[in-house]
């Protein structure tokens, strides 16, 4: 039993239980089925739960072997009670959040497991991501610090700011937790420079988290801020296509689909989506209006958006930082960014390496500079590989 046919079986599972659409998905065969290996791969795609309820719903939870059924059903546990201390931690913030008028937006799966699943248990969260106006990044930071958070280390003061748009936040102990926040709903630089955040912050919705109003992004911006989020990764896990699936069978009234496909065209991303919506339709068996698809399928993003969303899908995450220098504006911040990425400060290479003896440091940062210019000069080399044969094609 292959890989692809493992994941076709957890997909096909899933449809036949909670269906998405008038269409009656029949169970698959499950005769023959590697039950440890789809166990498995549920969990790398954080579907375990799911598939629990899956299996639960179609009555077949006597089918699975004892142990393979008893890490489901654990998974299930692990995300339903992580999920609610979440969800408990994240309405102090609503509540702070209001008070100090900072405003808020909940993306991703924090907004998701309350608006469009059965059960908060069936979407795992690994973070909370929250979106924040830039103006209120330091009271924000300030308010998590309070209730014991640490912020991850920086490259050196000041880099999130500079060069970034997100700052993640980690709680240890008993009731261990990460926030991320951002102050744009892009991380890439290419894009949060070019897409301006207030299309997200005036396409957004009210929604209830533990009885307290909150906002999370309106079924329009969700559809592409989702699709560019399973897009933009090497390694697309199958509950951003679920996402994505859900979504649309939910929200197919409510979603814009004019507004998405002009935004999508005027930022760039309009392959992203049209490829993110193939891959949910083939997938997912997912309804599409036509004229919206055949009309992103025509259109034809920029040269360097391409090399970008090409390079997502090609490179590392360690070549993907070295490259993301290349989407900023201008060659003195390029050159800032890519220093610092050579030579953080010294108590982040301490953090970074577990450094004890400090005498060892220039090594280090040999080390470092030294792996970085590789990661930089080989995704230097693919843009311009990709860029000399898109020429050729279009010539």
């Amino acid at each position: 039993m292959t890989l692809t046919h493992i994941e076709n079986t957890i997909i096909e599972l899933i449809r036949a239980a909670f269906p998405l659409n008038e269409s009656a998905t029949p169970l698959p065969a499950l005769e023959d089925t590697n039950w440890p290996l789809l166990v498995k791969t549920a969990d790398q795609h954080g579907l375990g739960p799911l598939v629990f309820a899956s299996l639960k719903e179609s009555g077949l939870l006597n089918v699975v072997p004892k142990n393979e059924i008893e890490t489901l059903r654990l998974a299930y546990v692990r995300a339903s009670v992580a999920n609610r201390q979440a969800f408990q931690d994240l309405s102090c913030f609503i509540d702070r959040f209001e008070r100090e008028k900072i405003p808020l937006i909940i993306l991703k799966g924090g907004a998701l497991a309350v608006t469009i699943y059965p059960d908060i248990a069936l979407r795992p969260m690994g973070d909370l991501d929250l979106l924040i106006a830039p103006d209120t990044v330091e009271r924000a930071t300030r308010a998590l610090i309070e209730q014991g958070y640490i912020a991850y280390a920086e490259m050196s003061h000041g880099f999130a700011n500079r060069f970034s748009v997100e700052q993640g936040f980690l709680r240890k102990g008993n009731r261990p937790s990460q926030i991320d926040l951002h102050w744009h709903a892009f991380t890439t630089p290419y894009y949060f420079e070019r897409i301006p955040v207030e299309w997200f912050w005036q396409r957004r919705m009210e929604i209830s988290i533990n009885h307290r109003r909150a906002f999370a992004l309106s079924p329009t911006a969700q559809l592409l801020h989702l699709s560019a989020h399973y897009m933009m990764h090497s390694y697309r896990r199958l509950i951003w296509s679920y996402d994505l699936a859900l979504l649309v069978a939910r929200c197919y009234e409510q979603i814009d689909w004019e507004d998405v496909i002009e935004s999508a065209e005027e930022f760039g991303l309009s392959q992203v989506l049209y490829e993110a919506l193939s891959e949910v339709r083939k997938r997912w068996g997912i309804a599409i209006p036509v004229a919206s698809y055949e009309r992103l399928r025509t259109i034809q993003m920029p040269w360097r958006g391409r090399m970008v969303f090409a390079a997502t899908n090609k490179l590392s995450d360690a070549e993907l930082d070295a490259l993301k220098g290349l989407g900023l504006r201008g060659t003195l911040r390029k050159s800032a960014y890519w220093l610092r990425v050579m030579f953080p400060s010294r108590g982040y290479m301490q953090t970074r390496y577990q450094i004890n003896n400090r005498g060892l440091m220039p090594l280090y940062y040999l080390r470092r500079a030294g792996k970085a210019a590789h990661l930089i000069a080989r995704a230097g080399f693919f843009v311009t590989r990709r860029t000399i044969l898109s020429s050729r094609a279009s010539g």
